[in-house]
């Protein structure tokens, strides 16, 4: 039986960084504010690999807000290791270093273990996103590489979690092992797959939307960080689920796995009639497949956002989209997984179905317009 977690049995709070020092500053004085007004014990780990001056301003920064500083690896997942190694507390946070940490946060986290009739062996909170959104920040939003940031909000309990602001009990982390830090890349994946070992167990991921961590814009509003996030998160996928294979799942296609074949079969055909001297209704129908669902694309986008969005931004936003699965592809044909188009990274059942309504949706649109886009081509053909 595992022992409460409470208060009095303390938190040991793990953040690694590298060459972040003045966001470090920042999120240690929120942590030094969170600490002060904790009624239990507390400990900050920072494990850093920075050098020079970096390292020298984050060792002042430590030292001005009491936290323990050890010198890590270029590696995300094995920083997080090395201070659980250091922890003493009962209770494991871990918290990225370009956040700042909002009052309460870690009775909220200590609250969200006590569920009746069910056993919690992580908390996931929740992380809201704030200051000046440039242009790459709209395109990330629209993009939806930033929702799962908010799931907190939405679910009760997790099927998954991200590795900022999570906390776990100490003795569910030594028992199901640490995170798996042979996976290629300095990060990513790793908290996918740790989580899905505490769910293996039969524990809950449960939410805790009251433990609140605001998370810089900044570190968002580039090209280099959205090209770097959609390859290492579509790869990394393939991995997981070569670790467990029992992930791999048949997932309901989407909209692409349709569009695109048929998209291709219109223009081929058009390409003929046109060689042949007759109109190219095909080529029509490969511009109408894809204007229409772009049509489609962008007023979903504005009905979401509640009001117009930029066409530019979305467009970016599509090819992130597509970048990211392109990766997702790779990764999974590289292990020689069969068509990674029909299958994906399933955790559970409340997983699965809770898909099912949008992606009925989605299909149901997706056909209407095939359909309409067929019946004028055969009208065109007739009349032409």
């Amino acid at each position: 039986m595992s022992v409460p977690i409470t208060a009095e049995g303390g938190v040991s709070i793990i953040v690694p960084t590298w060459n972040r020092s003045e966001l470090l500053d920042v999120m240690l004085a929120s942590l030094f504010r969170e600490r002060s007004a904790f009624t239990g014990p507390s400990e900050v780990i920072v494990v850093d690999s920075s050098e020079d001056e970096e390292r020298r301003n984050i060792e002042a920064s430590c030292k001005r807000y009491d936290a323990i500083l050890l010198d890590g690896e270029q590696n995300v997942r094995k920083k997080r290791n090395l201070g659980v190694d250091h922890a003493r507390y009962a209770l494991l946070l871990f918290i990225d270093s370009d956040v700042v940490v909002e009052p309460g946060l870690i009775q909220a986290h200590i609250r969200a273990y006590d569920r009746p009739g069910v056993v919690v062996g992580a908390a996931q909170g929740l992380t809201e996103f704030v200051g000046k959104g440039g242009f790459w920040w709209h395109v990330a939003e629209l993009s939806g590489l930033t929702d799962s940031f908010s799931n907190a909000r939405k679910y009760p309990f997790q099927s998954w979690s991200i590795t900022n602001n999570l906390s776990v009990r100490r003795d569910v982390f030594e028992r199901i092992g640490r995170f798996c830090d042979t996976f290629p890349f300095r990060l990513g994946g790793d908290d996918l797959e740790m989580s899905y070992r505490i769910a293996h167990e039969g524990l809950m991921i449960a939410s805790a939307p009251e433990a609140i961590t605001l998370h810089t814009k900044e570190t968002w509003d580039n090209p280099h960080a959205l090209l770097d996030r959609t390859k290492r998160w579509g790869f990394m996928e393939s991995r997981v689920c070569d670790l467990h294979p029992e992930l791999y799942k048949f997932v309901i296609p989407k909209n692409y796995v349709f569009v695109l074949p048929l998209t291709a079969l219109f223009a081929i055909a058009g390409a003929l009639q046109a060689t042949s001297g007759s109109p190219a209704v095909g080529l029509y129908g490969a511009a109408a497949l894809i204007a229409l669902w772009a049509i489609e694309r962008y007023a979903i986008a504005c009905r979401q956002n509640t009001g117009l969005v930029n066409p530019v931004h979305l467009l970016l936003a599509v090819f992130f989209n597509a970048r990211y699965e392109a990766f997702r592809l790779a990764g999974h044909f590289s292990l020689g997984k069969r068509a990674p188009e029909v299958h994906g990274m399933v955790f559970n059942r409340y997983m699965a179905l809770g898909s099912l309504k949008p992606d009925a949706r989605r299909l149901k649109r997706l056909f209407i317009t095939i359909a309409f886009v067929f019946m004028c081509m055969v009208v065109l053909a007739r009349v032409l």
